[in-house]
């Protein structure tokens, strides 16, 4: 009888042992599945904060692991998804992508919004899939930003600097007219966007807060110095076809295409699918011609009831020329 005490003892203290080591185990891993469907040796990862009025993004080109590994440890409480009216900024964003797949992380004042997307072939058209959870947890999200932020401006920095040493070796004598222009260049950044319609996360975010919006501070008419939007065209899951008519310029350029809400009495940018790539190519309309141009809504998702205007941008084929930007309005129901 003592003989099988002992053995009983031992064996509880040998599977304590191994839960030990399997929660160590754990603990170590992640004790979370936020991104257990990211391949953290291939994704590639991107850093955001919007403070309110703009976004700041860095792309992670080193030691993406430890990021994952922070967002793996985090101790998470799920709670319902309309909660996510109560994130405001400032806000992070974490972004895991590859060319089919990504996830999301937006971070506020201890709530943590996940979204995951995912590429699906209808044939016709990819269309992107769309899940969310919220969860509250405890993060120092600012700090892991700041770091890769001091590490991007730093490595610019050094990329500036080598590019200087290397004029240096052919122009030791003459000034570079460019410098003024480089050095403004590097202090703003390449990665600055108005509004919070490139944070992660921002379609649903927008939803429930128009601030996440990127809104448009300058009025876009529907004619400028004869060049106009003439018409809309509307397939509601497809496309949206505008007409523009030059009848003022010698020769135009159209350059940038995008869908703008209008909410209240303000107009404001709609976040586009990071998954859904669309290039549109520069086209060039002469004087006294007309042209159709298409937007694919495929980037926007699926477009609710309201009222929306396609925004076209433009520019002269002349040197130094200005951009401008004319608009079309239109309602989906």
């Amino acid at each position: 009888m003592k003989n099988f005490k002992e053995k009983r003892k031992t064996l509880i203290i040998v599977l304590l042992l191994v839960g030990l080591l399997m929660l160590m185990d754990h603990i170590g891993k992640g004790c979370n599945d936020l991104l257990v469907d990211v391949n953290k040796e291939h994704a590639m990862v991107d850093l955001m904060y919007f403070d309110g009025e703009q976004t700041k993004l860095i792309f992670v080109n080193e030691n993406q692991e430890k990021i994952y590994n922070k967002i793996s440890s985090l101790r998470l409480k799920q709670i319902p998804l309309e909660k996510v009216s109560e994130m405001k900024s400032p806000c992070y964003g974490a972004k895991f992508y590859t060319d089919e797949s990504e996830v999301e992380i937006t971070y506020c004042d201890g709530y943590l919004l996940k979204g995951t997307a995912k590429k699906l072939d209808s044939g016709e058209r990819s269309e992107i899939k769309h899940e969310y959870e919220l969860y509250k947890t405890k993060c120092n999200f600012k700090k892991i930003y700041d770091k890769y932020e001091y590490l991007d401006v730093k490595r610019e920095g050094d990329r500036k600097n080598e590019e200087d040493d290397e004029d240096d070796e052919y122009y030791d004598d003459e000034e570079d007219e460019e410098d003024d222009d480089e050095e403004e260049y590097y202090e703003l950044g390449r990665n600055l966007f108005a509004g919070g319609s490139e944070l992660t996360n921002a379609e649903l975010l927008c939803k429930y807060n128009t601030e996440f919006y990127s809104e448009e501070k300058n009025e876009i008419p529907k004619e400028r110095a004869g060049v106009s939007a003439t018409g809309v065209d509307i397939d509601r899951d497809l496309y949206v076809s505008v007409k523009i008519k030059n009848e003022g310029k010698e020769w135009i350029k159209v350059s940038e295409r995008r869908i703008q809400k209008k909410i209240g009495d303000k107009w404001y940018d709609l976040p586009k699918e990071s998954l859904y790539e669309i290039y549109y190519e520069t086209r060039t309309l002469p004087t006294s011609q007309e042209n159709t141009f298409d937007y694919v809504l495929g980037e926007y998702g699926k477009l609710e009831s309201g009222k929306y205007r396609a925004v076209i941008g433009y520019y002269e084929d002349v040197p130094e020329c200005e951009d401008y930007e004319v608009a079309c309005e239109f309602d989906i129901k």
